[in-house]
C-alpha cells in the first residue's frame, strides 16, 4: 500500500507551477507535499462540449487515471478506515453546479467549467498524517517542534 501512497503523491504533486513534467501546473500546488488546497485538471467534462453548454456535472471523468479514487483509498489506508464505508467524491456528485463547493469524506471540492477541480482537505489532521507518511516513505525530514527561546517568547 505504501507504493500506492507514493504513486498518488507523485501524480498530484506533478501539477505544481514550475514542474518539469510538461503538464499544466498551478502556484497553489506544491512539489514537496500535497497542499491543504490543490488543483487537478480534466476532472469533469467541460461545460461547453459538442456545442452544448451545461451548468451541471454528474460524474468524474474516468479517463483521468482515477487519481481521486486512488487518493481516497490511500487516505483510508493511512486513517485505518474501510473504503467501502466512506462517502466517496464520485458518489457525492449528483448533478452538481459548476463553481459551487461540495463535500465528500475527505475533501471539499469545486469544479469549474473548463474541467478543472479545486480540492481542499476537510481535516487538517488527515492532511498532516498523509504528508507525514509520504515524508517517512521518501526520507524527507519531518517537522520537529522547537522550544522557544526567552527572546522569542
Amino acid at each position: 500500500m505504501d507504493k500506492a501512497i507514493l504513486e498518488v503523491f507523485d501524480r498530484v504533486t506533478q501539477h505544481h507551477h514550475n514542474n518539469r513534467h510538461n503538464v499544466k501546473g498551478w502556484k497553489t500546488n506544491s512539489h514537496f507535499l500535497v497542499g491543504k488546497k490543490f488543483i487537478l485538471p480534466n476532472q469533469v467534462n467541460p461545460a461547453k462540449e459538442y456545442s452544448y453548454t451545461s451548468d451541471y456535472y454528474s460524474y468524474l471523468k474516468n479517463n483521468y487515471d482515477g487519481i481521486i479514487s486512488d487518493f481516497e483509498k490511500a487516505l483510508c489506508f493511512v486513517e485505518g478506515i474501510n473504503y467501502e464505508s466512506i462517502n466517496t467524491l464520485n458518489g457525492s456528485i449528483n448533478r452538481n453546479t459548476y463553481g459551487e463547493w461540495y463535500e465528500s469524506e475527505f475533501f471539499k471540492y469545486k469544479a469549474y467549467k473548463n474541467g478543472n477541480m479545486h480540492y481542499e482537505f476537510k481535516s487538517e489532521e488527515v492532511w498532516a498524517r498523509f504528508n507525514q507518511r509520504v515524508a517517512k516513505l521518501k526520507g524527507f525530514p519531518l517537522y520537529g517542534a522547537k522550544e522557544q527561546t526567552a527572546y522569542q517568547s
